[in-house]
């Protein structure tokens, strides 16, 4: 798609431009809708994006990312039990979704519900053990738990991950 292209090389008003004109040609692909929106909330056009994103739903209730999308701005309106269930859907849509569960541990820290956090981060973690932001909050949640001393090994292992991710091997750590 031409507007996604667009987007891709940072063009984000032609890609508005192009996604605009699919949606007039094809106003129920849900996907063209939150193509938009992903475009408008780069632009810091968050008000248009949400609606672009409901616009998605209302034509596709089960488009995960788009649930997902919506968390992100109620996360940055510091809603984040609105949030966790936007999460909560994508998750119900799409269960292996890393990056909705990760905010959903996210969310449910900043709310106090940090063991239900630790369920998300360790879930996570099975499937995708080399998320090294998801060992760091893992780690820092268990701290906030009072359990430093099973904070150790995920700590380390988010180091371990980023030393990699660098070109490094982490096994100085």
């Amino acid at each position: 798609m031409l507007g996604v292209a667009a987007c891709q090389r940072g063009e984000f008003e032609q890609g508005i431009e192009c996604i605009s004109k699919a949606i007039q040609t094809s106003p129920k692909n849900a996907y063209f809708h939150n193509n938009l929106a992903n475009a408008l909330l780069f632009l810091g056009r968050e008000d248009e994006a949400s609606a672009s994103y409901a616009a998605a739903l209302d034509i596709d209730p089960k488009l995960a990312e788009a649930h997902y999308n919506t968390g992100n701005i109620l996360k940055d309106q510091d809603r984040p039990e609105e949030a966790a269930q936007r999460y909560e859907r994508a998750l119900a849509i799409n269960p292996e979704y890393a990056e909705a569960r990760s905010n959903l541990g996210n969310v449910l820290k900043e709310i106090g519900h940090l063991e239900e956090a630790v369920d998300c981060y360790e879930t996570i973690l099975a499937a995708r053990p080399d998320l090294a932001e998801v060992h760091f909050n893992l780690g820092n949640t268990l701290i906030d738990l009072g359990r430093s001393a099973n904070a150790i090994d995920p700590l380390r292992q988010a180091l371990a991950e980023k030393v990699q991710a660098i070109g490094g091997n982490g096994d100085d750590l």
